[in-house]
């Protein structure tokens, strides 16, 4: 089964759960992101579901440019919504139809910090390894010893 169709029996039924998961993990996710520098690049959230994380991105670095991919087109449809009905989202986050693995394989520019929520165990040791190498060499040491 493709991570495109795997959500599609449950996408009605996602968002139920999303925005309890981004009030119990954003909290976390705001410390992790801590000291992030968007001068770097943007911000890479993988697996971005409906967008709930995403809006914790947004606030915890308000100028950082975001990058969500979301390969599933349910979920995918209402990230997009989600992104253009919020102006503080519109200009800065930019949706992408990729999967985990299509992003690590790409390579591409560099990148200020990797979200992934959900969907780490889509992505084996050298995918990991080749996203790792998109950030930038600056992040410190405690960030990045669960992708080196």
């Amino acid at each position: 089964m493709s991570v495109e169709s795997a959500y599609s029996a449950s996408a009605e039924f996602y968002e139920l759960v999303a925005a309890r998961q981004a009030e119990s993990s954003g909290p976390a996710l705001r410390v992790a992101l801590a000291g992030v520098d968007p001068a770097a690049g943007p911000v890479l959230e993988i697996g971005a579901g409906t967008g709930r994380i995403t809006e914790v991105i947004a606030a915890a670095l308000p100028t950082a440019e975001i990058v969500a991919a979301e390969p599933a087109p349910e979920m995918r449809a209402v990230l997009t919504s989600r992104a253009y009905a919020d102006p503080a989202l519109r200009d800065r986050v930019t949706v992408v139809p990729d999967s985990a693995q299509e992003i690590a394989a790409a390579g591409g520019p560099p990148i200020c910090a990797a979200v992934v929520f959900g969907v780490a165990g889509h992505l084996d040791e050298p995918e990991r390894v080749a996203l790792w190498r998109r950030s930038p060499r600056g992040c410190p040491r405690a960030r990045r010893s669960r992708w080196s």
